[in-house]
């Protein structure tokens, strides 16, 4: 009997140990949040009775508590059970319960953050359950894009893939305005946070012949409570064919408090050619100033931007002051703007004539499918005058200088019969340039010949006085 009584308690015992009364709380969410600013975060908690007899009732802390920060990260919890908000929740026997849970992020938090939702009961262990979140409190604050002439405006709370509501067309200009907002409090207790070594990079996937086009801001720092504005532009290549391309904007930052941040944005730009279109993709001039030469060359450029192929293609340079009327006709261009047949380089002699006035005259360029005009560009061409260089050798001319000396009367001269008469000398003077006559050997060569007469007339003097 006592045998028996022993073998009964034993068995008590073995089932006793079998059921143990717990309970767990999960977070059906396991994946880290991404949020920016006080962003408002919901999730289900799955609350699990492992007692096979007994219901559990369990108290959900009304707090959710940042690991790491002070009490004042904190931030309430609101949860809701069977359409109920409530803090108290019972669980079945060996069930399970979903509880919802919703907070708002706390203020001025920032990088990785690790929240933990409490739960307790009166016989059994506290339950924590952790909340992962990204916190970034760099924000857009607003962003729009203008195509061509058109905007479409506020998309920056757009989801990934969101297609910009403006069709561009090659050679579009693209902007796209960007204002990014701190929202670091400027009164926050652990004082101000400054968000640093913000990039932001723009690039259009495969628009430019298969290769992207990538646009970069320049670096730039935003104090708390502010905000600052950027413009990035493209132009949308000349080939870029009808489709839809890629734009991803990337902005990287970092705070003071050493967190990364990181936003991305994924929209879709749509281009679309026009059926038929002919350009004038360049045209100038070999030589655009002209004088006494008066012939260039005038290089045009043309390009297909159509969706079309182009069979009855022309091209006309006019200009009615200068006479001149040139064309091309029956150009044949293919639609495809990655071939080369897309594409010709036309060469037109231009000829102006010598009585052509000086001046600016304009050439116009026109391009036409069709017989309709489909582009134009103009091209100044500049006449000028024909100056004709002479160089005048300077030829050497002799000078003479004629210098007369009248001999002063000698009265009652009785040698002879001869009166004594004026006497003439002509000296043939050596072409002195004029600075020749401001140096010193011009005045000593002048003594010398000034002797060298005087020197004549007392001979002639003597001459016909012992004659």
């Amino acid at each position: 009997m006592v045998k028996k009584f022993l073998i009964a308690v034993l068995m008590l015992c073995i089932m006793a140990l079998g059921v143990s009364a717990d309970y767990s709380a999960t977070n059906n969410d396991a994946s880290t949040i991404d949020v920016t600013g006080t962003a408002t975060i919901t999730g289900i908690i799955t609350l699990t009775n492992y007692d096979a007899n007994n219901s559990i009732i369990i108290n959900g802390i009304g707090t959710i508590e940042f690991e790491g920060e002070s009490d004042m990260h904190d931030a309430p919890v609101t949860y809701t059970y069977n359409g109920s908000i409530t803090q108290v929740f019972t669980i079945p026997a060996n069930d399970s319960i979903e509880v919802t849970f919703k907070f708002v992020v706390p203020k001025d938090i920032g990088g990785e953050q690790t929240g933990y939702l409490n739960f307790t009961s009166t016989n059994l262990s506290d339950k924590s359950v952790p909340v992962n979140l990204y916190v970034s409190q760099l924000r857009i604050d607003d962003l729009d894009v203008k195509v061509g002439g058109k905007y479409d405006k506020n998309i920056q709370d757009e989801e990934d893939g969101y297609e910009i509501d403006v069709e561009a067309e090659p050679e579009d200009t693209v902007i796209f305005y960007i204002k990014l907002e701190n929202l670091y409090s400027d009164d926050d207790d652990d004082g101000d946070v400054e968000i640093e070594n913000v990039e932001v990079i723009i690039i259009i996937d495969d628009i430019d012949d298969g290769d992207e086009l990538e646009e970069e801001a320049d670096d730039f720092d935003i104090k708390p409570d502010d905000s600052e504005s950027i413009t990035i532009e493209f132009t949308v290549p000349k080939k870029a064919e009808s489709d839809s391309y890629t734009v991803y904007i990337d902005i990287e930052a970092e705070d003071e408090n050493g967190n990364d941040i990181s936003i991305s944005k994924e929209f879709s730009l749509v281009v679309e050619r026009e059926k038929h279109k002919v350009i004038v993709d360049k045209a100038y001039l070999t030589q655009n100033i002209l004088e006494c030469h008066r012939q260039t060359d005038l290089i045009v450029d043309i390009l297909n931007m159509g969706e079309r192929y182009e069979d009855d293609v022309k091209v006309t340079v006019t200009n009615t002051a200068l006479g001149i009327n040139l064309q091309r006709i029956e150009i044949e261009l293919d639609e495809d703007p990655g071939d080369d047949d897309s594409e010709r380089t036309l060469n037109f002699e231009i000829d102006i004539d010598d009585d052509v006035a000086a001046g600016v005259y304009i050439l116009d360029v026109k391009t036409f499918y069709d017989d309709t005009i489909s582009d134009l560009e103009r091209v100044n061409l500049i006449v000028e005058d024909c100056e004709i260089a002479q160089v005048e050798e300077e030829e050497e001319e002799e000078d003479y200088v004629e210098i007369i000396i009248e001999t002063p009367q000698i009265p009652d001269i009785t040698i002879g019969d001869t009166p004594a008469e004026p006497v003439t000398v002509t000296a043939q003077a050596v072409e002195i340039t004029e600075s020749f006559r401001d140096s010193s050997l011009f005045i000593v060569l002048l003594v010398v010949l000034n002797l060298a007469i005087l020197m004549g007339i007392i001979w002639i003097i003597v001459r016909f006085l012992f004659k």
